[in-house]
C-alpha cells in the first residue's frame, strides 16, 4: 500500500511539474506575440478556420484569442453549418482587419459532407460580406476540407485564398473500399489546379521523436510536399518536437510554438 501511494506522490509531482513547465511556455509565447504584433499587416483579408474530426466551435478558441489579445486578430466570428447544411453567423460580423472566421460542422465526422459544402461557405462569405481575399488554417481532417476547396471548379464568386496553414493534416494516399479513399485519392492528383500564387506551410507534431503526434505520421504530414510544390508560389514545412502535453495532435491546436508560427506565416 505504501508503495503504491510512494508511486502516485510521484507520478503527481511530474505531472506538475509538467503543468508548470507548460505555463512557462505559454507565457514566454504570449509576449513573442505581443513582440510579433508592430511587424503585423493589418489587411482585410479574413482567416478562415476548420477543424478536424469531431471537432468543435471551440476548436480554434485559444489561438484566436491569444491573437485577439496581441492585437493581431481582428473581429472573431463563428460561421455554424447545420446537419442540413445552412449557414448560421454568430459573433462579430463587421468587416475587420484580419478578421477571424471559425467553421463549425455539426456533421463533424463527414468528410464528405464538408468538402461539398466549403465552396457553399466560402461563396456566402464572398456576397455576403464582401470577403474578396481569405486565408486558411486547418487541423487534422480540417486540411482535406481545404484541399478539395483549392482543386474544385468554382463556378460561383469565391473569395482569393493567399495562404494556407496545414496543421497534423495527412495527405497520403488513403487505401480503403470506403468511398471517401476514391475521391480523396482523386482529389490529391488534382494539384495542379491549385492557385499558383498560393502559399502553404504544414506543421506536424513528433512527440519524443517517435516519429508522429499519436494520430498523425510526420510522414504523412510532409507527403503534401511532393504533391503540391511545383503548383504553388512556396511550400513549407515545420516540425515540432516534444511531449504528449505539447505536440499531441489535438494539443498542437492550442500549442503557443504553433499559434506565432501560423501568425507570423499568415500575417508577416
Amino acid at each position: 500500500m505504501k508503495l503504491f501511494k510512494w508511486v502516485f506522490a510521484v507520478l503527481g509531482v511530474i505531472l506538475l511539474g509538467f503543468v508548470a513547465v507548460d505555463a512557462v511556455y505559454n507565457i514566454r509565447y504570449q509576449h513573442r506575440l505581443g513582440q510579433l504584433e508592430s511587424q503585423i499587416h493589418q489587411e482585410h483579408v479574413a482567416t478562415v478556420f476548420v477543424g478536424g474530426y469531431g471537432s468543435s466551435s471551440r476548436a480554434f478558441e485559444q489561438m484566436t484569442t491569444h491573437w485577439q489579445r496581441a492585437g493581431i486578430g481582428g473581429h472573431r466570428e463563428l460561421v455554424e453549418v447545420d446537419h442540413q447544411g445552412t449557414l448560421h453567423f454568430l459573433g462579430e460580423q463587421t468587416p475587420s482587419t484580419n478578421q477571424l472566421i471559425e467553421v463549425a460542422f455539426k456533421d463533424n465526422r463527414d468528410p464528405i459532407i464538408q468538402m461539398k459544402l466549403m465552396q457553399k461557405i466560402m461563396h456566402t462569405l464572398r456576397v455576403r460580406q464582401h470577403i474578396t481575399d481569405v486565408n486558411f488554417v486547418t487541423h487534422s481532417m480540417g486540411g482535406a476540407d481545404a484541399y478539395s476547396y483549392l482543386v474544385s471548379t468554382h463556378r460561383n464568386a469565391q473569395p482569393r485564398v493567399r495562404k494556407w496553414v496545414a496543421i497534423a493534416s495527412p495527405f497520403g494516399q488513403i487505401h480503403t473500399k470506403r468511398p471517401i479513399g476514391k475521391q480523396y485519392n482523386q482529389m490529391l492528383q488534382r494539384a495542379d489546379r491549385l492557385p499558383h500564387d498560393l502559399k502553404i506551410l504544414t506543421i506536424a507534431g513528433d512527440i519524443w521523436h517517435m516519429g508522429g503526434d499519436t494520430e498523425v505520421s510526420v510522414k504523412g504530414v510532409k507527403a503534401l510536399k511532393p504533391i503540391v510544390q511545383s503548383h504553388i508560389a512556396s511550400y513549407q514545412n515545420v516540425v515540432l518536437n516534444g511531449d504528449l502535453l505539447s505536440v499531441q495532435h489535438s494539443a498542437l491546436r492550442s500549442n503557443p510554438e504553433v499559434i506565432w508560427r501560423t501568425a507570423k506565416f499568415l500575417y508577416r
